[in-house]
């Protein structure tokens, strides 16, 4: 329920529909001047489309890419330490997502989901 509204099966958004607030940045105890910066930043599209152009724009450019390799594994192997977390049930630790980890590669483990926490678990 939000705003009073149940959001149910069925259910649809209409020009009737109470307001919701607009969302909000909030930032960690004592990072104050983040949410002020972020509400300065420019709003820029996202996701692996906007990714690829920037890395594109670097290679044709002949500068460094936006995000060093060693930035973009880290970021890779927190996603696959997530779902290696969500398949097992179990804390997965920084290094744990190595070459002998199904996850070191792709991100479903090369197992069959029911398989999945039976493998890591193993």
């Amino acid at each position: 329920m939000l705003g009073g509204v149940g959001f149910g099966e069925g259910a649809a958004l209409t020009a009737s529909t109470p307001s919701i607030a607009p969302l909000r940045s909030v930032a960690a105890p004592g990072q104050d001047a983040v949410v002020g910066l972020w509400a300065q930043g420019e709003d820029k599209p996202s996701g692996h489309a906007a990714q690829y152009a920037a890395i594109i724009r670097s290679l044709q450019g002949g500068e460094a890419a936006p995000v060093s390799i060693t930035d973009a594994y880290a970021t890779m192997e927190l996603a696959a330490a997530i779902y290696a977390s969500s398949v097992s049930g179990t804390t997965v630790a920084r290094g744990q997502i190595d070459e002998a980890s199904p996850f070191f590669t792709r991100m479903d483990g090369h197992l069959e989901p029911w398989k999945q926490e039976e493998a890591l678990n193993a």
